[in-house]
């Protein structure tokens, strides 16, 4: 028994399961392949990002706003949102900004909403509405966007806390009149129920903080996240506000890039959401992401990968988008289940050193995230190892979902009340 344990846990062993996983690396196997795929597309980037900030470190601080600060609107649709409207609405009352409103419109809510909402009209600085129909989130902004009287909107979860100082690091960036949007940073509020929100709380900052810095640096900035994103006014009523059926943050982020302007990211413009504390919950919200995602960018704005008519780096959006959201996905998840299922992993030391070496791989980045964005907190590093599971679960969930909707089975979601979906234009 003894002689067994020494010959496994020998040094030769662990060489040969290294030379192994090296060999399928040259000879690209599927699990190599997809390794080699996840490095160059997530990695590569990460690790550049961080030799940037160590030689430029003011290369992600907003630039410097020298005349007098524009007015913004700040626009917020909410529906049962309940007494979080109160913390919503103070943080940007207390945020320091010095020429802000908000606008509270309700969406037919079945609570108090408006009336916890109302109780700040006294300040001057807070209009509510409140909507005798339920019209859904996108109709319900579009009713503040024709409200709204500054020249920048800010777009806000009615669940959501901004930082101090947010909306000045936002606005600073329309200084460059080229830049019709700019994506705040989203940060976990309740990232410590459990582990489940812990996991979000990584998936964020690799995701959303650090994924956005690095591809708005380069021009590839694919969404402003409808919980907060600051845009020209002038500009989203130019495009006749968001489409009532299709969503809100993705669409208008596509439309916005096909008419040129510019995108950016403001690392240190920080606010703060709840999200799924268990399981089905966080299920319905990727399948949902998912599916939007598909109807919008593939479905919708498939002509975006056009060069000649978008551009190539909205071509290039387009392109990185078809590969690495709906085919690369799609095929991994039924060329991982044939490999296992139907013909079994005949080489699990090479699986095994190769989910080693993503660890690792997810261990730099998580580092880095902490360095450059401050998030996530280095407590959570003891979750790394259980951070490919999680993925893979939920990539697993919007393949299925991505699928689905490619398909048009069942489109329909409540996310918008039926009667606007039943007028909307598109009929794939």
């Amino acid at each position: 028994m003894f002689h067994f344990w020494t010959t496994e846990l020998s040094p030769w062993v662990v060489s040969d399961a290294v030379g192994k996983s090296m060999q399928a690396l040259l000879s690209f196997d599927i699990f190599a392949w997809l390794f080699v795929i996840v490095v160059l597309r997530y990695d590569v980037p990460t690790f550049v990002l961080w030799i940037v900030s160590l030689v430029r470190p003011r290369a992600f601080s907003p630039p410097q706003l020298d005349a007098a600060w524009p007015a913004i609107s700040v626009i917020i649709a909410g529906r049962n949102p309940g007494p979080m409207i109160e913390r919503t609405i103070r943080s940007v009352l207390e945020c320091g900004y010095p020429d802000v409103e908000i606008i509270y419109v309700d969406d037919c809510s079945s609570d108090d909403s408006a009336s916890y909402a109302r109780s700040f009209e006294r300040s001057g600085a807070v209009r509510v509405f409140a909507s005798e129909q339920h019209n859904g989130k996108p109709a319900t902004l579009n009713i503040g966007i024709a409200l709204a009287r500054g020249e920048l909107a800010f777009i806000l979860d009615s669940d959501a806390e901004i930082e101090y100082g947010t909306l000045h690091r936002l606005a600073a960036y329309f200084t460059d009149p080229q830049v019709g949007g700019v994506a705040g940073n989203i940060l976990l509020r309740n990232a410590k129920v459990n582990l489940l929100t812990r996991l979000q709380e990584v998936e964020y900052a690799l995701n959303g903080s650090i994924a956005r810095l690095w591809r708005a640096g380069i021009g590839l900035l694919p969404i402003l996240p409808g919980a907060a994103s600051m845009f020209r006014l002038s500009l989203l009523r130019e495009l006749g506000g968001y489409d009532s059926g299709l969503g809100d943050d993705t669409d208008m982020t596509i439309r916005i890039r096909k008419c040129g302007w510019r995108t950016k990211f403001a690392l240190d413009a920080r606010m703060w959401t709840d999200q799924p504390v268990s399981l089905l919950p966080l299920l319905a919200q990727r399948i949902r992401w998912a599916r939007n995602m598909a109807k919008i960018r593939v479905l919708k704005h498939f002509d975006l990968i056009n060069p000649f008519k978008y551009g190539l780096s909205n071509a290039a959006l387009a392109a990185d988008n078809l590969a690495f959201r709906v085919i690369l996905p799609i095929y991994a998840t039924v060329a991982i289940i044939i490999r296992v299922f139907f013909h079994g992993s005949s080489e699990p030391v090479i699986v095994t050193a190769l989910y080693v070496y993503l660890v690792v791989l997810l261990l730099c980045r998580v580092l880095i995230a902490n360095d450059v964005a401050r998030t996530p907190p280095l407590g959570d590093i003891i979750l790394i190892p259980l951070f490919p599971f999680y993925r893979a679960m939920l990539r697993t969930i919007e393949v299925v979902a991505i699928v689905r909707e490619l398909l048009r089975i069942q489109p329909y979601h409540p996310y918008v009340p039926r009667r606007i979906w039943s007028a909307m234009e598109y009929r794939w």
